[in-house]
């Protein structure tokens, strides 16, 4: 008998395969059939999701490479869990308002402006100075561990992708926003800073 792992090593090469072929069809359907007995392999709703990408099936291809993202942050569910506390302590005690909706990276944002706001209305030489300047360089932290999940850069570039072409501006901002905390690039500040100055966000341009 062939050991079930060899069998699915075996699987996912004929569909990376099929993939380099351009055959998308036979990609999603070998991907499918993994999915059944592997559900929680990230990989292989990454690689469906970039077959659908080709295949301009864009609006389809978005929850897919949700659900991989969905997977790797519940894996890591513990830290996640310890770092939004952190954050929701953090806006109480500087009394942030905000949703109960809103995810902690955008909380953690609201925050940071709420606290730079703070500082622009305090002595350089009081306690309270120093106090903040420690909050917000805690509360960037935060948003950077959050941030720093195990999701991959490629896997957002693709939701940034898919978002462009559906022209659901307001998405490709959110994941701009969530590509500039974990992977600081230049060009993603710029791309953003574009789209706060279209919708007149000062501040965070």
């Amino acid at each position: 008998n062939v050991p079930d792992g060899l069998v699915q090593a075996s699987k996912f090469t004929i569909a990376q395969l099929y993939f380099q072929l351009e055959e998308y069809a036979n990609v999603i359907a070998a991907v499918d059939s993994l999915l059944v007995e592997q559900p929680n392999r990230t990989d292989l709703y990454v690689l469906k999701g970039t077959a659908m990408y080709q295949q301009k099936k864009y609006k389809e291809m978005i929850p897919i490479i949700q659900k991989a993202i969905a997977i790797a942050e519940e894996a890591n569910a513990f830290r996640v869990e310890s770092l939004e506390k952190a954050v929701r302590e953090t806006a109480s005690k500087y009394r942030v308002r905000y949703d109960r909706d809103t995810d902690s990276i955008t909380l953690a944002s609201l925050i940071k402006l709420k606290l730079q706001e703070d500082l622009a209305d305090t002595r350089k030489s009081s306690d309270k100075y120093a106090e903040i300047e420690e909050a917000i360089k805690s509360i960037e932290a935060d948003a950077a561990n959050l941030a720093k999940g195990p999701t991959r850069e490629n896997w957002w570039l693709l939701l940034r992708a898919a978002y462009f072409e559906l022209e659901q501006m307001d998405k490709v901002k959110e994941t701009l926003e969530r590509l500039v905390v974990e992977w600081s690039k230049k060009e993603y500040w710029t791309q953003l800073s574009a789209f706060y100055g279209q919708d007149k966000q000062e501040k965070e341009q």
